[in-house]
């Protein structure tokens, strides 16, 4: 179990984005360790790391298709971990498509509001995606209705 709360990786350590989500996180004293690449974050994970989260800047790794194939055999080898993704090219999602290989992706630059509810429903999404049966056999179904909000330096 983690000692904090949460803990999180954040991928690239390049750039004011890391930089700048991580000192949003420690306001909730949420600790995040800033990591390479997603190769980086699966040693970290063999060697024994948790993290429940894990946030990557799609843009600086050169785009959704090159970081795809890493995310979905990550995902395939750790698939309690809640994943959000950032990019200045994207919208706020925050029920995205189950083929998408995310939980929720997030605009840069990011506000302090949507990376709270990105967290909480990174973990909803992920925990629905996992256990799609209710007890009792049940679908589990989840409806989320947030304002759009919009992103502040």
């Amino acid at each position: 179990m983690n000692q904090n709360p949460t803990c999180c990786a954040i991928v690239p350590n390049l750039g004011v984005v890391p930089i700048t989500l991580s000192a949003m996180l420690a306001l909730d004293r949420i600790s995040a360790a800033l990591l390479r690449d997603l190769d980086a974050v699966t040693a970290e994970l063999r060697r024994g790391a948790k993290f429940d989260l894990l946030f990557v800047d799609v843009d600086v790794l050169g785009g959704a298709p090159e970081v795809s194939i890493a995310l979905a055999r990550l995902r395939r080898n750790y698939p309690e971990i809640a994943v959000i993704v950032l990019s200045g090219g994207i919208e706020d999602a925050f029920r995205p498509p189950i083929e998408a290989g995310y939980d929720v992706a997030l605009q840069i630059p990011v506000s302090e509001a949507a990376l709270d509810l990105a967290r909480i429903q990174a973990r909803v999404n992920r925990s629905l995606r996992r256990f799609p049966t209710a007890p009792g056999g049940a679908e589990a179904k989840l409806v989320v209705s947030h304002p759009k909000v919009t992103g502040v330096h």
